[in-house]
């Protein structure tokens, strides 16, 4: 279960990053998918970009890199 996202670092662009996080965010939270979450937020790239970090994040926590199950 997803129940917070951290960000560490990002290179982008703070204004873009800030608007499409609070968004996605909460999408991935909520529906506990990343395959459904709305992208179209106005700063497509760096939505996207939290999609797939959190993704790689997930992969890393189910194949014992992290993460509280394993």
């Amino acid at each position: 279960m997803i129940t917070e996202i951290e960000v560490l670092k990002h290179g982008d662009t703070p204004t873009y990053f800030a608007e499409s996080f609070s968004l996605v965010r909460q999408q991935i939270i909520d529906l506990q998918r990343l395959e459904v979450v709305d992208i179209k937020t106005g700063a497509t790239r760096s939505a996207d970009g939290i999609v797939k970090a959190v993704f790689n994040a997930l992969q890393g926590a189910t194949k014992g890199g992290g993460g509280e199950e394993k």
